[in-house]
């Protein structure tokens, strides 16, 4: 199956999936990632809205379909990670990644933290030169941290 997550929120986050036109229900089940404990449902559509999410979390999802006759199909897998803040609380941070040779950075990387928690990771896979932005939340601290190999 292709699955979407979209729209992730602080709080919410919607979820689509196409590749089963056979099913007749799906079983999806889902935890933030430092939980053992899975919420599972079914659904007779190909779309999920979270709701009452934890900001700053990331979350694993699992899905799998179901014919009329309750075949399961494989389990496909994904996981999302909410924001600190709405999108319209954030400000856009960019970042002018530059390499002497021209040949990137040889697997190195910048992690973006907010509150503890990696946001994003920034780095320049080839070349001598590449921006990329990112969204922090106003008035959050940020740190970052370089990674080399």
């Amino acid at each position: 199956m292709n699955v979407v997550v979209d729209n992730v929120g602080p709080n919410s986050a919607d979820m689509y999936w196409t590749g089963s036109p056979d099913a007749a229900f799906w079983t999806l089940s889902f935890k933030a990632a430092n939980e053992s404990e899975w919420t599972e449902i079914s659904v007779t559509s190909p779309t999920y809205h979270f709701s009452d999410l934890t900001a700053l979390t990331t979350y694993t999802v699992q899905l799998q379909s179901a014919s009329g006759d309750s075949e399961f199909s494989s389990i496909t897998y994904t996981s999302f990670l909410t924001p600190a803040c709405e999108t319209t609380d954030q400000c856009i941070y960019t970042f002018d990644l530059a390499d002497s040779w021209g040949d990137g950075w040889n697997g190195a990387y910048i992690s973006v933290m907010q509150s503890g928690v990696a946001i994003a990771t920034v780095t320049l896979n080839n070349g001598n030169s590449s921006t990329q932005t990112v969204g922090l939340c106003n008035n959050e601290n940020i740190s970052l941290v370089w990674n080399t190999t």
